[in-house]
């Protein structure tokens, strides 16, 4: 045989091993798959429960919201879960029309097995030889095709994201997502206003140490947020606790410096900044030369920020 026609049974022969492989997955598919039915009664219930929630949160303010927050958490894992389902489900709602792809691509198989056959025999010359090739090619690469579009249905189903079921429950989880944002952003406000008071005074104290030294260095890591003077050598040191550390975020008005406090926070990185007070319109101003530094395998990474602030 010559050596194309290898090439073409070796091609054939791909698409029959991709076939079995597709319907052995069609098969575990529909049994992995749970009732369509059943999914979407627990996705209502689901988004009853959700509009519940949002609306106790709209009628209570912040009472209760981390119960709630811990209610949300649930919802979403839920309806995460329906999602991983819902491809299966929706297979084995199409387990026919699947059945009938891959029993028409098996008959293009076949029909490719006898035209190899026919390409085999040492009679056919010329025009009918041309032929048969142009045929054989042409099937083989529709039915490659067919394969690939099985293939994304059966095994990747890339479908099911755009059937209206699994669009329905995803805009369920994207609801719920939303409030969980909002229950979020309402702990953390309310976290702020009750430290607010607390961290007033420690930014006081970390003003008064500065505009009283005029010149120093502050050192800000996940454990402690520390000031020292060059002028005098003095030094204070206060936790990196919330309170503390909302201090430090109070003092330095830029966000891009806020933002490093809180990956310092985090144990990411360290701050290291220089100070030094000067008068401008009448009015004392601490100017900042920052450093960030990153451990970054084994070495040591550093960024500058520069920024000021009135006292």
């Amino acid at each position: 045989m010559p050596e194309d026609y290898s090439i073409l049974a070796h091609e054939i022969s791909n698409i029959e091993i991709g076939v079995a492989k597709l319907l052995d997955e069609l098969v575990e598919s529909v049994e992995r798959s749970a009732p369509q039915k059943k999914i979407e009664e627990k996705s209502k219930i689901i988004a009853m429960e959700a509009r519940r929630i949002a609306s106790e949160l709209r009628n209570e303010g912040i009472m209760g919201i981390n119960e709630k927050a811990i209610e949300l958490e649930n919802l979403q894992r839920q309806t995460d879960e329906l999602l991983m389902q819902m491809p299966d489900t929706i297979i084995f709602s199409e387990q026919k029309r699947w059945a009938c792809e891959l029993e028409a691509i098996t008959a293009n198989v076949h029909k490719l097995k006898d035209g190899m056959n026919l390409l085999g025999l040492a009679h056919l010359e010329g025009r009918q030889r041309a032929n048969a090739e142009g045929n054989m090619r042409r099937m083989l690469s529709s039915t490659k095709e067919r394969l690939d579009f099985a293939a994304n249905g059966i095994l990747h189903k890339k479908h099911a994201k755009k059937h209206f079921s699994y669009l329905r429950i995803e805009k369920i989880g994207n609801a719920i997502k939303n409030v969980r944002e909002q229950v979020s952003a309402a702990e953390k406000e309310a976290k702020r206003n009750a430290i607010t008071p607390a961290s007033t005074l420690a930014a006081r104290r970390m003003k008064e140490f500065i505009s009283r030294e005029l010149e120093g260095k502050i050192h800000v890591d996940w454990d402690a947020i520390r000031m020292s003077s060059h002028l005098t050598g003095r030094v204070e040191e206060w936790a990196n606790n919330d309170i503390n550390r909302h201090a430090v975020k109070m003092l330095f008005e830029s966000e891009e410096m806020k933002n490093l406090v809180q990956k310092a926070a985090g144990g990411k990185s360290a701050i290291v900044a220089n100070f030094v007070c000067k008068q401008e319109a009448g009015a004392l101003m601490v100017e900042f030369d920052a450093m960030e530094r990153t451990i970054v395998a084994d070495t040591i990474m550093g960024k500058r920020f520069r920024g000021k602030t009135m006292l």
